[in-house]
């Protein structure tokens, strides 16, 4: 799907007006001790983080059949630019074509199946198999294969990589690791697509990236990035004394959502302050979850850097590993072009080593800790997911129920 740009005025009055309404929710919150919550309790079988059986059919179901964002559209930005990802468990290459269209194609050569492209990321007009050197045009198109006359008419069958369904849409690529497969964005986005574009991912520019690594299920990591009911016990010392985590606001979009809370540095204008004067900056933005696994919050956050400098986006992308007790979780931070210099520079990289470090020593770790735990929970007990914890809830339902093994029971318990 081409990008198209929206007008400038008419845009940027449509940001306004949503950061303007997500602010009058949290305003109104504070004023009235409120919050917004699920309708009650959820039960759930701690035997779903570690049932191997249940883990493959997510492998499948969730990550190899439904649409993923591969990279952003900043990633790949010109002709030749490639992007490769084996986290589907399926070899993967993304290029944006001599067209300008973005493709994905299995990194395999239809030879005899060796890895067609080894680098992770850079640009080419052609792939070029290292086993009997078989050449690609980027369109996926076969060029050359040494002694071809040899293989006669045969050859034909090995003419083409074999395509994945690929597509762009408002800065993010998305792809589908099974051949065949429809893929329909605008169904798959539902509405959550004009909340998408409304983070203005177009034109961000990559500054920083690393790779994370969990012993514990991908679900028990993500839905720690969902609630901040833990911040008072767990982040004591580095998040809860710049956030409230009684005060949320929860959007539901499908299988997407967002998530905002208030940072305490916004209280006062929240509460006191003329709404006409009310820094609408990224603050509101919020965390915003795509479905399965991709996680985008605006930074920096009071918490992590007290460099100055402008704002950008923190993307995650969270996979389960080789089995059902690893995880990988891939971080990029992402920038405005016009921002430079040493002082830029060294926002970007105190924000994410404090990423880094805050993860890794607190979240991480306990995951990593109560993994070791998960199974030996007596058969019949079940966790206890509240109201204030709806994202959790929300996030576990909608996985299950893609995997094909839907949480039936125990059912929701309605608050008293």
């Amino acid at each position: 799907m081409s990008q198209t740009m929206p007008d400038t005025a008419h845009f940027a009055d449509r940001i306004r007006t949503h950061r303007l309404g997500l602010a009058r929710r949290l305003s109104d919150h504070l004023r009235n001790k409120t919050t917004d919550l699920a309708e009650g309790s959820l039960r759930i079988d701690p035997d779903i983080y570690v049932n191997k059986e249940r883990f493959e059919a997510e492998r499948q179901r969730v990550f190899r059949e439904t649409p993923l964002v591969a990279c952003l559209t900043t990633d790949i930005p010109n002709p030749g630019d490639f992007f490769t990802f084996d986290d589907t468990g399926v070899p993967i290459v993304v290029v944006r074509s001599r067209d300008g269209q973005v493709r994905a194609f299995l990194n395999v050569c239809p030879h005899r199946g060796a890895r067609l492209v080894r680098a992770q990321s850079g640009r080419a007009a052609r792939f070029t198999c290292w086993f009997h050197g078989w050449t690609f045009m980027n369109d996926g198109k076969l060029l050359s294969a040494p002694e071809a006359k040899q293989f006669g008419a045969g050859i034909s069958d090995c003419n083409h990589l074999t395509a994945l369904p690929a597509e762009e849409q408002h800065g993010l690529v998305f792809v589908v690791a099974t051949p065949g497969v429809l893929l329909d964005l605008d169904s798959h986005l539902g509405d959550f697509g004009e909340q998408i574009e409304l983070l203005e991912m177009q034109g961000l520019v990559p500054l920083q990236s690393t790779l994370m690594t969990a012993k514990s299920n991908w679900k028990y990591i993500l839905d720690t990035f969902f609630e901040n009911y833990h911040l008072p016990s767990m982040h004591s010392k580095t998040l809860a004394p710049n956030y409230r985590s009684d005060i949320n606001i929860y959007d539901i979009y499908g299988l997407h959502f967002r998530f905002l809370q208030v940072a305490r540095n916004m209280e006062s204008w929240l509460l006191d302050g003329d709404e006409a004067d009310w820094p609408l900056d990224h603050q509101l933005v919020g965390s915003n979850y795509i479905f399965p696994n991709v996680y985008i919050t605006a930074a920096p956050r009071p918490a992590l850097s007290d460099a100055p400098g402008g704002a950008f986006y923190a993307v995650f992308r969270i996979f389960p590993g080789e089995s059902v007790g690893d995880t990988n979780i891939y971080l990029t931070l992402y920038g405005a072009p016009n921002e430079s210099g040493n002082e830029y520079a060294a926002q970007i990289d105190s924000n994410l080593a404090a990423m880094v470090y805050l993860l890794t020593s607190e979240d991480f770790t306990m995951a990593e800790e109560a993994w070791l735990g998960l199974g030996a929970v007596p058969k019949g007990q079940t966790f206890i997911v509240g109201p204030q914890e709806r994202l959790v809830q929300e996030l576990e339902l909608s996985i299950a129920e893609r995997a094909g093994m839907p949480l039936v029971e125990p059912l929701r318990q309605a608050a008293e």
